[in-house]
């Protein structure tokens, strides 16, 4: 159940299956997961969940507990939605993002831009990517602000160069 006292720190992942999820001292409890509307399962008991001006088609996890998950046109949006309504209704920022998964080619630039405009910082940021290019990950370093731990798994061009100043 969410308590607001409890809440620690948000961490965000766009991965081939997307998730938001709560970390405390004690526990870590993974309350969203973000799919496609494309991977919803025929014959799944589907509800609806209006947020904001959006009709959402929701479905209760039945091997997690207290996980929901949200199907969206486009699973970014779903988690950039749903990470705003957990940030803005808890006070907090988003502590750590992953970034991951070959079907992911334009979320690093997408998720980079709006995690800055959200918060000037980050404290735990991970890149790890198997299609990229050097400018994406040129474009990666040059506008995250990193306060923590930066982990960066890509294959870059053999002339990639990155000078951190």
């Amino acid at each position: 159940m969410l308590r607001k006292r409890r809440m620690e720190k948000l961490h965000v992942t766009i991965h081939n299956n997307s998730f938001i999820y709560f970390k405390t001292e004690d526990q870590m409890n993974t309350l969203f997961q973000v799919f496609n509307l494309s991977e919803i399962q025929k014959g799944s008991e589907i509800e609806y969940l209006k947020i904001g001006d959006t009709v959402v088609k929701t479905q209760k996890a039945k091997d997690e507990k207290e996980c929901i998950y949200f199907y969206f046109e486009d699973h970014f949006i779903g988690i950039r939605i749903l990470s705003e309504i957990i940030c803005d209704f808890f006070c907090i920022p988003i502590y750590s993002f992953l970034v991951s998964g070959a079907k992911n080619i334009n979320d690093p630039r997408r998720a980079i831009n709006w995690i800055m405009s959200r918060q000037n910082s980050i404290a735990d940021c991970s890149f790890h990517c198997e299609e990229t290019s050097d400018e994406d990950v040129t474009y990666f370093l040059d506008r995250l602000r990193v306060t923590k731990d930066l982990s960066v798994f890509v294959k870059t061009s053999e002339n990639f160069q990155y000078s951190f100043k």
